[in-house]
């Protein structure tokens, strides 16, 4: 009894390190893949709108009626979305 005792503890504990080592594996296997998926991702580059371009779109802005903001706002957006490179 004492030998089926000491057998099934040695066999729990050897059970109970080979999982956690499974997880740790795992874990690598996971932080491994989503680092060559960052490395994979093209960079993206901002361009700054210079002063004279900030001005002209607070200057829009202030222009427009209240009726006219929604189609002024939109033309901006796609005048800023046109600086990403």
């Amino acid at each position: 009894m004492r030998r089926f005792t000491l057998l099934l503890c040695l066999l729990t504990t050897a059970l109970l390190f080979s999982s956690g080592a499974t997880e740790v594996n795992k874990y690598e296997i996971m932080i491994q893949a989503i680092n060559e998926w960052l490395d994979s991702k093209e960079l993206a580059v901002f361009k700054s709108a210079d002063k004279e371009k900030i001005f002209e779109w607070k200057v829009a802005l202030e222009k427009t009626s209240y009726s006219e903001k929604f189609y002024t706002f939109s033309k901006v957006l796609d005048e800023i979305g046109d600086l990403i490179m």
